[in-house]
């Protein structure tokens, strides 16, 4: 059977009910926009996050076009580890055309707690990377 039996596609409109700042939009109707990227797996370039265990990356979403500061939403990707991190979907510094994320190597389980002193190094080989969607307006 072709997969696409199953599959009923709907395309529908994209409402932004409140903005950053909790409050209804003001925006014209036809200038929200959605945008998402990749960092690209295995090629993100993470850095040493200033003390043990920590690393950040910077992502650039300034082909959104975006007139003022998006909702994103932020997955990390990768091998190994990255389901095991701290501060994953936390944005910084989030501007129109960029945010940053930084991750942090210390885990609680149950069992016991594993201490990681994650380093560029881990991440880059784990190629962690990040899934991003942005909601802003172009206008």
């Amino acid at each position: 059977l072709c997969a696409s039996a199953f599959l009923t596609i709907v395309t529908g409109e994209v409402q932004m009910v409140t903005d950053r700042s909790g409050t209804t939009p003001s925006n014209p109707e036809p200038c929200l926009k959605t945008c998402g990227g990749h960092t690209g797996y295995g090629n993100t370039f993470w850095r040493y996050g200033g003390t043990a265990g920590k690393v950040f990356t910077d992502v650039d979403m300034s082909a959104c076009r975006f007139v003022s500061v998006p909702i994103v939403t932020v997955s990390v990707d990768g091998l190994g580890y990255h389901g095991q991190t701290v501060g994953s979907t936390a944005v910084y510094s989030l501007t129109k055309n960029s945010f940053t994320i930084k991750l942090v190597g210390e885990v609680h389980w149950a069992s016991h707690t594993r201490s990681s002193a994650y380093t560029w190094d881990m991440a880059r080989g784990n190629r962690w990377s990040l899934m991003w969607i942005a909601l802003g307006y172009t206008c």
